[in-house]
């Protein structure tokens, strides 16, 4: 072995037994690079105007068409005014990137969460409100009690008129502004955060909830909320587990909970899990198969082509155009994210943008003949599925969840059933992360446009179900008894 070898052969051993090492902890450091961490101090006037051109300057540096959905003297008006303020606390600076972001109208652009500031006020014995909603006409109705010691006087139906004195339909419309996109994403996004979002206006315990029970009644209930450190306290699921499940409901009926598309595990680790799953479901003969996505809210579009071979044995049409912009500035936003010695590891098996960092920058980014393919083959697959399958889908699907199910409605590859996309099949995505430099609020930026399936740019509108139920309005206790109400549904 020649002295090079040796040390290329040492140095690549080094690296692997860095990253087997720092393997539990290296998706905490990307979390972290990628959260927003506010300053203790107020913000002066010379810090907001900097942060509000950095924001804006780096937006039409990364993002291709930086004002397709959106007017930019609207844009410009509103930095103008947030510019005039002297001195803002870090908190409510961070409200104004958001109201701001949103007036783009892009949902991949988007102000992340001050996790680390919410995680302090819990762990301060700070007490947060802890009943799951369900948006109901614009009015919050409790579909889940508390967690923690339950109020006695507050039953699951019961609707919510008002919050410490505010109208429960402001505060919607107020929560709304936060957000970019569809109606039907916004409300999904409220239902999921509302605790954090009551926390980010300041609405604090004691609740004084007025609401409106099952028998119409009116009434004012004082609830003392939960401790923080009791809320969400169930382990979190990691790796496969967090991307996909499986259930039988019944002899003749399989579900799938495809609950993400994030890459948390590589293409081949995922195939081998389907090819797992899929083996269960053949033994077990089933008749109907159900894959739900309601609730993706999307990641990396791979990991759904590879799910699409196991029911689908037809050439389909994938999205017809991705135009990827390619920035020095976005470059360095990938390498930031992940520490050096496992970007290699990272670019190549988890996030595959190796040609995309070595393109030129301030070009679209020039593929291979494989990659503007828009057309993909489902080869042989011993597991695959032949029997009839439903794809089931929502205002939370979104991002590359919302391309598996543009791929699967237009091609009609399964039958599509629940509610409209929360997002549009003609979108800007591909995120890359950015720093504000003095507020240290992360903004989440798109690099791509993405073209839906038929090849319209000009069409505007979401992936539109076979079969319209009304999912998003409905709330079920678990999975089996969703799949058993379709089962009612579609006979």
């Amino acid at each position: 072995m020649t002295n090079k070898k040796y040390k290329i052969i040492s140095a690549i051993v080094i690296i692997i037994t860095i990253i087997g090492y720092e393997g539990c902890t290296l998706r905490k450091k990307v979390m972290y690079k990628i959260s927003t961490h506010l300053p203790e101090h107020n913000l002066n006037a010379a810090q907001i105007a900097e942060d509000l051109d950095y924001l804006v300057s780096m937006n039409e540096k990364i993002n291709p068409y930086p004002y397709l959905f959106c007017n930019k003297q609207e844009i410009d008006s509103t930095v103008k005014v947030i510019k005039k303020i002297n001195s803002l606390p870090p908190i409510e600076f961070y409200k104004k990137i958001r109201l701001l972001t949103s007036l783009y109208n892009v949902p991949h652009f988007e102000a992340e969460f001050p996790e680390d500031t919410y995680d302090a006020y819990k762990e301060n014995k700070g007490k947060l409100f802890s009943y799951k909603i369900m948006l109901k006409n614009n009015i919050p109705e409790i579909v889940s009690l508390s967690t923690c010691e339950k109020n006695k006087e507050i039953e699951k139906g019961d609707q919510i008129v008002s919050i410490n004195g505010i109208s429960s339909q402001d505060l919607i419309t107020k929560f709304r502004t936060y957000y970019a996109g569809l109606t039907a994403w916004k409300n999904s996004c409220i239902e999921a955060k509302f605790t954090k979002l009551l926390w980010l206006e300041g609405i604090h315990s004691p609740f004084a909830l007025q609401i409106i029970n099952s028998k119409k009644e009116t009434k004012t209930i004082i609830d003392e909320g939960c401790n923080g450190s009791t809320i969400n306290t169930t382990a979190e699921s990691t790796g496969i587990s967090e991307m996909i499940a499986y259930e039988q409901i019944n002899d003749s009926v399989s579900y799938i909970n495809f609950k993400s598309m994030a890459p948390v595990v590589t293409a081949e680790k995922f195939k081998e899990e389907l090819d797992k799953l899929f083996q269960q479901i053949k033994m077990k003969n089933s008749k109907l198969l159900f894959i739900d996505i309601s609730e993706n809210s999307g990641g990396s579009d791979r990991y759904g082509n590879i799910l699409i071979k196991y029911f689908n044995d037809k050439k389909m049409v994938d999205h017809t155009s991705k135009q990827w912009w390619v920035s020095q500035e976005a470059k360095d936003s990938y390498r930031n994210m992940i520490p050096w010695y496992a970007r290699w590891v990272v670019f190549k098996f988890f996030l595959p943008i190796e040609d995309y960092l070595k393109s030129t920058n301030n070009t679209f980014m020039k593929y291979s003949d494989s990659s503007t393919n828009d057309t993909i083959y489902p080869g042989i697959n011993e597991n695959r599925y032949m029997g009839k399958t439903y794809l089931i889908t929502g205002g939370h699907t979104f991002s590359a969840a919302m391309g598996l199910a543009d791929k699967v409605r237009f091609n009609n590859l399964a039958i599509v059933l629940g509610n409209n996309t929360g997002e549009n099949t003609n979108d800007l995505g591909e995120m890359v992360w950015i720093r504000l430099p003095n507020s240290g609020i992360v903004c989440s930026m798109p690099t791509a446009l993405f073209i839906g399936c038929n090849g319209n740019k000009d069409q505007i509108s979401p992936v539109i179900p076979h079969i319209k139920i009304d999912l998003d309005n409905m709330y079920f206790s678990n999975k089996r008894e969703k799949i058993n109400f379709l089962l009612t549904q579609i006979k």
